[in-house]
């Protein structure tokens, strides 16, 4: 997820190499821009994992501990998800 505008240098796929747990991944990476219910669900996985995120998007947390969903669809407004497809 990014607020910046790099991610444009990736519209129509980008090869990236990733580091995951030691390993040199290769991958293909795309922005999810238009699909906002793609972004948001995106969003409020990865919050669920690292919730310290949440701060960043504006975002907290209910009562059970998820992110509370009209801050996530507020958020999503000025995000951009990164996708990227291992090879």
């Amino acid at each position: 997820f990014t607020h910046a505008n790099w991610w444009k240098n990736l519209c129509g796929g980008a090869p990236v190499t990733l580091h995951i747990q030691g390993r040199e991944c290769q991958g293909l990476a795309e922005p999810i821009v238009e699909d906002k219910c793609a972004v948001a669900a995106g969003l409020t996985a990865h919050l669920r994992k690292v919730p310290t995120d949440a701060r960043y998007y504006g975002v907290t947390f209910d009562d059970h501990g998820n992110p509370r969903v009209e801050e996530v669809e507020k958020a999503v407004q000025t995000v951009v998800m990164i996708r990227v497809r291992l090879c």
